[in-house]
């Protein structure tokens, strides 16, 4: 009978052991919180390969028929202003972004401060807003999410750009 106790308190000392890391990965509140992750890593190595690229090599592109680094970080900056726009009704406060190195860091910077400042301040009844948007309604939070995941794919663009001119991308710096 004391084995058959030990038993059990050791089964139940284990069963708690090993749920305590689940119990501490519990989903996060807010549903869509990755979201926000890939925004802020977007953010933050698209402007980090914006500066650590040296201005000589924002005219490079791999091949003729794609983007120079330059105008990839340009079009990724227009294309959040103009996703900022759709998702708030607001006029595109920047419909051109030059390549230019200086300019366009500029221009990547002040669009993930639109952006941000968008995420954090609609209301959810304005995030819920349907807008247009890739030929068909979307709710404007999506849309603002929608600028994290393009933000990621243009920044694996700039990770073979610079690996090709011999720079360590952000994401693979200490």
């Amino acid at each position: 009978m004391k084995t058959l106790k030990t038993f059990s308190i050791l089964s139940m000392a284990c069963l708690l052991w090993i749920s305590a890391p689940a119990q501490e990965a519990a989903p996060a509140e807010a549903p869509m919180s990755s979201a926000d992750l890939g925004f802020n890593f977007a953010r933050s190595m698209a402007i980090r390969a914006a500066e650590q690229m040296p201005e000589e090599y924002y005219d490079f592109r791999p091949t003729e028929e794609v983007r120079t680094f330059g105008e990839i970080l340009a079009h990724l900056a227009d294309s959040n202003f103009r996703m900022w726009s759709i998702a708030t009704g607001e006029d595109n406060p920047m419909p051109e972004v030059p390549a230019t190195k200086k300019e366009v860091i500029e221009a990547l910077k002040k669009s993930y401060e639109v952006l941000a400042d968008a995420r954090n301040t609609l209301t959810e009844e304005e995030m819920n807003r349907m807008v247009g948007f890739f030929g068909s309604n979307h709710a404007a939070g999506t849309v603002l999410d929608f600028s994290a995941f393009h933000g990621i794919e243009h920044y694996g663009n700039l990770i073979v750009y610079m690996r090709m001119k011999g720079l360590v991308p952000p994401s693979s710096q200490q």
